[in-house]
């Protein structure tokens, strides 16, 4: 009967130790094979702590936390700070930016016509509502101080 791989091994092994010179030779060869191995496992699981153990890692960890403020809002705010000056997240300019609605270029020429007009005075203070009755159809809302700003000099 064939015998099976364990047992193909267990006599070589065993014909290993009868010839000296060729068991001290399989042994180094084994050994620098696995320290390779153990060399190259050191390197891919390597951590990027700076610290020997885990204890003192846990110990400044600890510190760090009870250092944080206890208001869970302004947690978040000073971690969040302290991880973007550490680039870990990308900086923010800002978190709100205001929203101009700036007026659209024929509201404006509709504005300068109405200005140009023989019958409107510069100085008329109903010129705004007088504006906003002629041309009721326009949907973008005209503040008093747009409509003054566009007035003609």
């Amino acid at each position: 009967m064939a015998k099976t791989n364990a047992e193909k091994q267990k006599l070589y092994r065993e014909n290993l130790l009868k010839n000296k010179s060729k068991y001290d030779q399989m042994r180094k060869i084994s050994r620098i094979r696995d320290n390779k191995r153990k060399k190259v496992e050191r390197i891919n699981n390597k951590q990027s702590s700076s610290y020997k153990s885990h204890q003192s890692f846990g110990k400044t960890v600890k510190r760090v936390l009870q250092s944080l403020p206890k208001d869970i809002h302004k947690c978040v705010s000073v971690v969040h700070h302290i991880a973007q000056e550490f680039n870990i997240i990308p900086k923010t300019t800002s978190h709100h930016q205001r929203e101009q609605h700036s007026l659209s270029i024929e509201l404006k020429q509709l504005v300068m016509n109405f200005y140009s007009q023989d019958d409107i005075s510069y100085h008329l203070r109903e010129a705004h509502q007088l504006f906003l009755i002629e041309h009721d159809h326009t949907d973008a809302y005209l503040s008093l101080g747009s409509f003054s700003d566009l007035r003609p000099s």
